[in-house]
């Protein structure tokens, strides 16, 4: 409808608790959506994870995080994650995302399109 392909999807905003079930468990269904549906290899979403920022405001947590991506779709700016001084080494094993630890703008030009992910407190089994 839109015109838009998966590959098209050039940044994703996670509720991001930084607690170790929550960051590994949102980004594996995030890493398993993109392999399912066929997202190109070599082409990682940027993570965007502003709970750094923002702090833990309980029902206002996502109306902030889509604040936050309309500014990021306008702009082109993703902003980094400004505590990510030590992450966790099993974030690595997901190829289709990027864990950026200072704002850019990956594209030079404002965002054709930006998933929001909010698992709230998922808990590991």
């Amino acid at each position: 409808m839109w015109g838009l392909t998966l590959d098209d999807l050039e940044a994703v905003s996670f509720h991001g608790t930084s607690t170790v079930a929550n960051d590994r468990n949102e980004s594996n269904v995030v890493q398993l959506q993109m392999e399912h549906l066929g997202r190109s290899k070599g082409k990682p979403l940027p993570v965007i994870a502003q709970k750094w920022l923002t702090g833990h405001p309980k029902g206002s947590a996502f109306a902030w995080m889509l604040n936050g991506m309309l500014q990021s779709l306008n702009s082109g700016l993703i902003p980094g994650n400004r505590n990510l001084d030590n992450p966790d080494g099993y974030l690595r094993k997901f190829e289709q995302l990027l864990y950026l630890d200072k704002t850019t703008n990956v594209y030079g030009r404002p965002l054709k399109a930006i998933k929001g992910q909010s698992f709230g407190q998922s808990q590991r089994k």
